[in-house]
């Protein structure tokens, strides 16, 4: 088996994985993606490199068994998002990164939403934690010169 010393952990892959290894909790058809109301996107194991299905909030891999773990969309799914973020920065031994929809955003409110997040809750929920955290915004590009739509909030924690 191979030391997984310097990979990418992609948590919550979907149909667009990422990373030397790939994990989400859903295959097949998901509610997520697609237009929301129809069936979402396809999830196939056997076409992902390194899949592993799990849940994100009990991720079966060792402490510090990757370098860089990334979790896009997929804390404003979780039942307990604290829970969420110590598993990612368990498994990593030097960053984690998060993305999520801005609480105010179009894409924050779908159904399958649990949780609704913006710069203060992270800024308030790892103000605690002993490492580096930047929380930025991602904004939405519009065409009216002036103005602009916060899309994302983007979490960087460096261990």
């Amino acid at each position: 088996m191979r030391r997984l010393d310097m990979a990418i952990l992609d948590v919550g892959c979907g149909d667009h994985p990422w990373g030397d290894v790939n994990c989400d909790i859903n295959t097949g058809y998901t509610a997520e993606g697609g237009d929301q109301k129809e069936r979402g996107m396809f999830i196939d194991p056997h076409k992902i490199r390194n899949f592993v299905k799990c849940d994100a909030q009990y991720l079966p891999f060792k402490d510090n068994a990757f370098t860089k773990v990334f979790c896009f969309h997929v804390i404003e799914h979780v039942n307990n998002p604290y829970l969420l973020i110590r598993e990612l920065m368990r498994v990593s031994h030097n960053s984690v990164t998060i993305r999520c929809p801005h609480r105010f955003s179009r894409g924050a409110k779908f159904p399958f939403h649990v949780h609704f997040f913006n710069k203060s809750w992270f800024a308030k929920s790892l103000k605690n934690f002993s490492y580096h955290v930047k929380v930025n915004y991602e904004p939405f590009p519009t065409f009216f010169v002036g103005f602009m739509r916060i899309s994302e909030v983007v979490v960087e924690i460096n261990l």
